[in-house]
């Protein structure tokens, strides 16, 4: 009869094995306008201080690299606009990031300050393939996305989390992994898209605001990522930039455990498309982390019905879908980052100017199949602005 095995939940590395790999050696400090890597494959970045707090400037970009691995850097105190790392360009594959410190990163004015992003919007079809291990984020402050993942298959394992006023979001793309992580104080983590996998992680001390909650489940706008084949399959390519908030779909998050945290998963109903195909299974509120023991207990969620998982299988949850509500009537959300919204043209593109056209009661009916004669011409001609934009860029 073999022996039953103890899948450890939380890092399988401590805090201070990472700070003492970090600082075994000096570091060497970059110069004011960062660092710049392109089309380079097996290198190692190793030992260098990025501290560039000059406005607009990131302080290290990652282009179309491979097999690169980025160990033993710092990435900290700056309050201006610009990525602290930023790893982008549909070539990328397979960068290792390691060892390194994210610390009082500030920028809180608009987009733009994240402390690490895997991808741009274009590149949520792109297979990276990146993993994100033994690394330490702390006194985040800056953009709501401690890490932005805008791309497929990465892996975030055995990191800290520390007071961050920001969550590692699955923001574009999907199939990403997110395992054995620490988090402490505010911060966690928040879902959109396809075939992700939350596990092993461990949460404690969050005090419950809803924008920085243990885990977010958060709606949908549109049924997929539009760089993808279908709602399973990224197109393994570059597409369009877009602000588009893809379905949650066939997630899974199981594993996890909650201590003295006041909530626990957020569903985020901002957007009309609610959570498909969610499995969820042991996620537990506990007293004390595995190695003591303690009280624990299954999770309540106020917003689905949780039944009781078979002993086999995870249980599925569709949540039932709700009518859009009418913005007239509806409170106004608590203090939450707004959604994009999107153009009503392309329906891709966030949707930055507003036109209010007003009427009275007895024009309206007559006045709704003209605008509805006008929406459709507009989309017929974002559709062909579309396509000559990418002739020219296929020109080029």
């Amino acid at each position: 009869m073999s022996a039953t095995t103890t899948i450890k939940k939380g890092p399988r590395v401590t805090l201070r094995q990472i700070e003492d790999e970090i600082n075994k050696e000096p570091l060497t400090k970059v110069s004011s306008s960062g660092k710049k890597f392109s089309g380079k494959k097996n290198i190692t970045i190793e030992g260098f201080d990025f501290t560039v707090n000059k406005s607009d400037v990131k302080m290290c970009t990652v282009t179309d690299c491979e097999s690169v691995t980025i160990r033993r850097c710092i990435f900290r105190d700056k309050d201006t606009l610009g990525v602290a790392l930023n790893v982008t360009g549909a070539k990328t594959k397979k960068v290792l990031i390691e060892y390194c410190l994210f610390e009082n990163l500030t920028f809180d004015d608009d987009n733009g300050g994240e402390p690490l992003r895997l991808g741009n919007s274009q590149h949520s079809g792109c297979i990276f393939e990146s993993t994100v291990r033994n690394c330490i984020f702390r006194n985040l402050a800056a953009d709501p996305e401690t890490i932005s993942i805008k791309s497929c298959k990465n892996i975030v394992e055995d990191c800290y989390f520390i007071n961050n006023k920001s969550n590692v979001t699955v923001r574009h793309g999907g199939l990403a992994t997110i395992r054995h992580n620490y988090f402490k104080g505010r911060g966690g983590i928040r879902l959109y898209g396809h075939g992700n996998e939350i596990f092993n992680n461990l949460f404690e001390d969050n005090p419950g605001e809803e924008k920085y909650a243990p885990i977010i489940i958060a709606n949908g706008n549109k049924p997929r990522d539009p760089n993808w084949e279908d709602d399973k399959t990224p197109s393994g390519r570059e597409g369009n930039s877009h602000a588009i908030y893809a379905r949650n779909k066939d997630n899974k998050i199981h594993g996890n455990r909650f201590k003295d945290c006041e909530i626990t998963t957020y569903y985020r109903k901002s957007e009309r498309l609610t959570p498909k195909g969610l499995k969820l299974e042991d996620n537990l509120i506990v007293d004390k982390f595995e190695g003591d023991t303690g009280r624990a207990e299954p999770i309540p969620s106020p917003d689905i019905e949780i039944e009781e998982p078979d002993s086999q299988q995870p249980r599925e949850i569709d949540i039932p879908q709700q009518p859009e509500p009418d913005p007239a009537t509806q409170p106004t959300e608590p203090d939450i980052e707004p959604y994009a919204k999107l153009c009503q043209g392309c329906e891709t593109e966030e949707a930055k100017y507003k036109v209010s056209i007003h009427f009275c009661a007895s024009d309206l009916k007559a006045s709704m199949s003209v605008m509805k004669n006008a929406m459709a011409e507009i989309k017929r001609l974002s559709a062909e602005n579309q396509k000559a934009i990418a002739a020219i860029e296929e020109e080029q």
